[in-house]
């Protein structure tokens, strides 16, 4: 009966005999690939050294990539504030048109 209400849990496996075949047959490649990473990266120093180059020339990609979007959006932006400029100024110039003349005045 205790096994039985065990089995249902996340505490203990289904299948207590089964072992590491048990093991690897419930568990996803992508955890499977992820432990040997982490477990070759604690055992080796030389997949530590190659891992290290690997992140800097991953990060200095990203921050470039960073520096290119932010002079995209400062064109863009000042692109956006002569555009603003350039409509106030026309808007400034009609705001004030010539009188218009009714032909009731004229009479």
């Amino acid at each position: 009966m205790l096994a039985q209400i065990w089995e249902g849990t996340a505490m203990v496996p289904a299948r207590v005999g089964q072992g590491i075949s048990g093991l690897l047959t419930h568990t996803s490649p992508v955890g499977l690939i992820a432990t040997g990473v982490a477990v070759g990266l604690l055992v080796s120093p030389g997949l530590r050294k190659g891992a290290r180059r690997f992140l800097v020339g991953g990060t200095k990609v990203g921050l470039t990539a960073q520096e290119k979007v932010k002079s995209n959006v400062l064109q863009v932006k000042q692109g956006w504030q002569d555009i603003l400029a350039e409509a106030r100024t026309k808007e400034q110039n009609n705001v004030n048109p010539a009188p218009i003349v009714s032909i009731a005045e004229n009479d």
